[in-house]
């Protein structure tokens, strides 16, 4: 990723660095522990998805351990990556950024726009624009007015 300098400038060089994210809180058998994928779903993911009354209600088994089904591939954590795809082509970052944040290779462009490329309001929106912006350039205005006199004069 671009790195930031210390003086907040972005460095010249990109830096691939591994994450690792760990337990915080006061469980000794979890406190500074990595997070594993499925942890991260059983403990993070789906209680969230729960809470926020998109996921199935939490049950209890048969030793009072609270637990949460899946909410369905819709709402998986996969459907993080289809979002991060699609937040990023909307904003107009280009193909092989989307390729190299989604850790696709060059040979990947057809799976990062086949699998992760959708289409939004936000897509609408912006292809209306480039035409709108081809087709009516805005005409010089001779008087200042209000805004409802500059469109009728437009």
């Amino acid at each position: 990723l671009p790195w930031m300098n210390e003086d907040g400038t972005v460095a010249d060089e990109p830096v691939t660095v591994r994450l690792l994210f760990v337990w915080h809180g006061d469980d000794p058998r979890t406190h500074g522990k990595a997070i594993s994928a499925s942890s991260y779903s059983h403990g993070v993911w789906l209680p969230a998805l729960s809470n926020a009354g998109i996921g199935p209600a939490p049950w209890k088994d048969d030793k009072k351990i609270t637990r949460y089904s899946s909410a369905g591939k819709d709402n998986g954590q996969h459907a993080l990556r289809h979002f991060f795809s699609t937040a990023l082509q909307d904003a107009g970052v280009p193909p092989v950024g989307v390729m190299e944040f989604m850790g696709h290779s060059r040979k990947g462009l057809p799976v990062t726009f086949r699998v992760y490329g959708h289409v939004t309001d936000d897509t609408f929106a912006q292809a209306r624009t480039a035409i709108d912006r081809s087709l009516f350039k805005l005409r010089p205005v001779a008087s200042a007015g209000t805004v409802t006199e500059l469109r009728a004069a437009q």
